[in-house]
């Protein structure tokens, strides 16, 4: 790619070290990444507003109950920092 000047962007992958492996054993090596940064206690508002949300986002449902809303948004957060 880099002789014929052509290059390519991967949104939200590798996401995990398994991801990345898999990304490696297909030939495929990364020379540039971009990392958003951006603290738990903001994600874990973005995660719930999206939960409580009438449009909520592609694979999320709504969630009426607020208790279940707040572990729903915790979990979240705390399997994301896991997994990256």
């Amino acid at each position: 790619m880099e002789q014929r000047k052509t290059s390519w962007i991967v949104e939200g992958f590798p996401r995990t070290e398994a991801q990345a492996i898999a990304l490696q054993k297909m030939g495929v090596i990364p020379d540039k990444f971009i990392l958003l940064n951006q603290d738990d206690a903001s994600t874990h508002e973005a995660v719930a507003r999206n939960l409580s949300s009438d449009e909520t986002k592609p694979g999320m449902s709504r969630i009426d109950d607020p208790l279940m809303r707040e572990r729903i948004a915790r979990n979240a957060v705390l399997e994301y920092n896991l997994q990256i």
